[in-house]
């Protein structure tokens, strides 16, 4: 059974962690994806960050909201990234496990198909 003052700490926890989310949702939206043309706009939901090194990577940006990491070391963890939509995303991550160099073409299958 939870106390008067859990309650209050939880909620408070709750907001903060939705505060931050909000904010770094707002951070992506702005940047948007560095792959894809310029002017092309994207939901929060479809942007994701992309780690350049992965061996500098202490966290991945959800699990610090989650934890309830300090804005300050959240972004820090921004630093090391690149915003993304999670196409290009998928694409780097294809070129990088597979040893392939990322820069060159990133159109995806869709778009050639597309001039058909």
């Amino acid at each position: 059974m939870s106390t008067p003052g859990s309650e209050v700490k939880r909620l408070r926890r709750k907001a903060t962690r939705k505060a931050t989310r909000e904010l770094i949702n707002g951070y992506k939206e702005n940047i948007g994806c560095v792959d894809c043309p310029a002017g092309t706009k994207h939901p929060c939901y479809v942007l994701d960050f992309d780690h350049l090194i992965a061996e500098e990577k202490i966290d991945s940006i959800s699990i610090m909201i989650k934890d309830e990491a300090s804005i300050r070391r959240i972004f820090n963890e921004i630093k090391k990234c690149e915003v993304v939509c999670k196409n290009h995303h998928a694409i780097r991550t294809h070129k990088r496990r597979n040893g392939l160099p990322l820069t060159g073409d990133t159109s995806t299958a869709t778009d050639k198909y597309a001039r058909l």
